[in-house]
């Protein structure tokens, strides 16, 4: 007798994702957008170790935030000086741009240091124009990703699969990174790095035009004020945009005194700081494979406690030189930070009118990225004055205290709506 489940197949997919894997448009740019983010894993192992063999022995941190401030301070900027230009594409023109100017820069930086024709701050200079179109490109993705995948728990899914593959990248990226970066140099790294964003332009060749905005919104700075707007003019948007900057700041003084804290206090290699990497997406891939099938989680709690876990997670960098303790630590700070990327975008994709997508992304991404350089900038700093240890004690710190102070307004809200004793208000 059938009693209704013999039927029934038993598949490893969690139910939320199945959806998702049967959009064919979806599937058919995800291998593009996974394996530009593949390069991006290999790229950051590459980009500050080898600021650090370019940097004179007594400016070693600063050169390091200046190089990640470089590779994305730009772009963040161009978000606004590059907005009558830019908002007139489409996202699919976008991404190409992007994606053939890393391509060519990226490459370059190898030709040039091969020929010994690379002072660091030439380097950094091409980092710079490296990103120029970056933050318009993490929008145009934010789009895309809106346009090709309709319904909201569909779109939790789609995230969280980009977000796992990043991760997963993260994992092999760093790993491949310091191997190659020990046997042929990090920058060829980077080179490699740039092939990986050819791979996304190739596979974007022949795709149909996606989240071209209407012409009366693409008009110069103005074709961003819907997607402002649309951050802004709501709550929980701005309540998580505000959170998100102060986190980012304080947090990346961290990745700028990682590759000091392995070089001079571990004595490590491009290797090791390629291993810590690599767990850091262990953890966030398991972070977001889990997030990812959760269907609902409170968004303003979440973002509180993860931006506590994440600094006590990195605490045992700070507290102690042994490797272990500190590559546990790193690996869950991956896990714990992994669920936040897809929940923020989903609720920027839910909140956000389909004609604004590109702009509102644009926004978001180019004011999440100045955060960054400040931190980069705060961080080489810190490390030079400090040396590595004590800025990542700070940091720490400081994202736990951020997590606690982001918790007052609900108790104080609680405490003034605490009933009154039976009887107080008869006085």
């Amino acid at each position: 007798m059938d009693t209704g489940t013999t039927g029934r197949r038993w598949s490893p997919v969690p139910p939320g994702y199945r959806p998702v894997l049967r959009n064919r448009r979806f599937m058919r740019l995800l291998p593009g957008l996974l394996i530009s983010r593949f390069g991006d894993g290999m790229g950051g192992v590459a980009l500050t170790w080898l600021a650090l063999q370019l940097a004179p022995a007594d400016q070693r941190g600063q050169v390091v935030g200046l190089a990640l401030a470089a590779y994305v301070l730009p772009g963040a900027l161009s978000g606004l000086l590059l907005g009558r230009w830019c908002a007139r594409l489409d996202s699919r023109t976008l991404l190409i741009t992007d994606a053939l100017l890393r391509t060519v820069l990226l490459s370059s930086v190898m030709v040039l240091h091969r020929f010994e024709a690379l002072s660091a701050f030439g380097y950094i200079g091409i980092l710079a124009v490296s990103s120029l179109f970056h933050t318009w490109g993490m929008g145009a993705r934010t789009a895309v990703v809106a346009e090709l995948v309709d319904e909201e728990d569909d779109r939790r899914a789609a995230n969280s699969l980009l977000y796992s593959g990043s991760q997963l990248s993260l994992i092999l990226g760093p790993a491949v990174a310091g191997l190659l970066a020990t046997l042929v140099g990090p920058d060829a790294v980077l080179a490699a790095n740039g092939l990986c964003f050819l791979v996304l332009a190739a596979s974007l060749v022949g795709f149909p035009r996606l989240g071209r905005p209407p012409a009366e919104e693409a008009d110069g700075l103005g074709s961003m004020l819907p997607g402002l707007r649309a951050l802004f003019g709501n709550v929980r948007v701005a309540t998580l945009i505000v959170m998100t900057f102060v986190v980012a700041v304080i947090a990346t003084p961290v990745d700028v005194a990682l590759p000091v804290y392995v070089a001079d206090i571990l004595g490590g290699s491009a290797s090791t700081l390629g291993l810590f990497w690599t767990l850091y997406g262990v953890g966030g891939l398991v972070g977001a494979i889990l997030g990812g099938a959760l269907r609902r989680i409170p968004l303003w709690p979440a973002t509180i406690a993860i931006a506590f876990g994440c600094g006590a997670a990195v605490l045992p960098l700070g507290l102690a030189a042994m490797l272990l303790p500190a590559l546990i630590g790193f690996a869950i700070s991956g896990f714990v930070f992994a669920p936040y990327p897809a929940l923020s975008i989903t609720l920027l994709q839910q909140s956000v009118p389909a004609a604004a997508m590109v702009a509102a992304g644009t926004a978001w991404s180019s004011m999440i990225l100045v955060a960054e350089p400040i931190g980069a900038a705060l961080g080489g700093a810190m490390v030079q004055r400090l040396g590595p240890q004590p800025t990542i004690l700070i940091s720490a710190f400081a994202m736990m205290g951020v997590a606690l102070l982001a918790c007052l307004p609900s108790l104080l809200s609680r405490l003034i709506r605490r009933p009154q004793p039976t009887g107080a208000s008869d006085a």
